[in-house]
């Protein structure tokens, strides 16, 4: 009976492109809700399957490389972007975080190019989108969330996506494309430990941030409590809807 009850746990295809873009507190959303995880490391050499057959949902992680590039400098971009494609059309519930929300953004025919205002670096403040507040998966939070930010390139909002997020640097920051969710900032990172392996992976970067590497550092403990109520709900319920989705089909 026990092995029956697991193979009818959902199942979720996670792509991590690098080790400080980890799932942090996306892996306790999934695990709460007894959603099977499939961690793929495409930087060690996975590869990205072609379909999303045996998973419910799929979730794109960040890291250091550009959606802006062609798959020369980005092997598994095409692949990724087709998952994205798929898991739209078939209606199944996704996720992309920073690299991932930019790949979602090409994949839904937008552009995806390097902001002009610069690397947007370190816990900043994301405001919601005019009407967003009273829809999932924003509804009931706000109006303005903290979370940390760590990316240079930015994206047009495709079109038929729902805005949800902007910021006073760069107005597209979140978004809902049918079934996908895309998140430019890093609501997942939940822990001191998570800001710190931003810092130590990318220290010049962290330069850029007020009051660079230590400013962040030392922001991050008011920050996350600051995030964990827009944390949960977006995230946790983005885990719901996998097990919703599930159910229904």
């Amino acid at each position: 009976m026990q092995k029956v009850l697991l193979a009818m746990r959902p199942r979720a295809l996670v792509l991590q492109h690098f080790t400080a873009d980890a799932p942090w507190y996306l892996e306790h959303a999934l695990s709460a809700l007894q959603v099977e995880v499939d961690l793929l490391r495409v930087d060690e050499g996975a590869t990205v399957p072609d379909s999303l057959d045996g998973h419910d949902a799929l979730v794109v992680l960040g890291g250091p490389a550009s959606a802006a590039q062609g798959a020369g400098g980005y092997p598994s971009l095409n692949a990724e972007m087709g998952l994205f494609v798929e898991a739209h059309d078939m209606d199944k519930p996704a996720l992309g975080i920073c690299l991932g929300a930019q790949v979602l953004a090409r994949a839904a025919g937008a552009n995806v190019y390097a902001g002009l205002a610069g690397k947007e670096i370190g816990w900043t403040t994301v405001h919601l989108a005019n009407g967003a507040s009273t829809q999932e998966p924003l509804a009931g939070i706000g109006p303005n969330l903290v979370a940390l930010q760590w990316h240079g390139d930015t994206f047009d909002l495709p079109i038929g996506a729902r805005l949800l997020l902007t910021s006073d640097v760069y107005p597209n920051q979140a978004f809902q494309w049918g079934s996908c969710l895309g998140l430019q900032p890093h609501f997942e990172v939940d822990s001191i430990d998570g800001a710190q392996a931003f810092v130590e992976a990318f220290p010049d970067e962290a330069e850029l941030a007020i009051g660079g590497a230590s400013g962040i550092l030392g922001a991050t403990p008011q920050a996350i409590r600051d995030s964990d109520a827009s944390r949960c709900v977006i995230l946790s319920g983005w885990a719901r809807s996998i097990v919703s989705s599930t159910a229904r089909n």
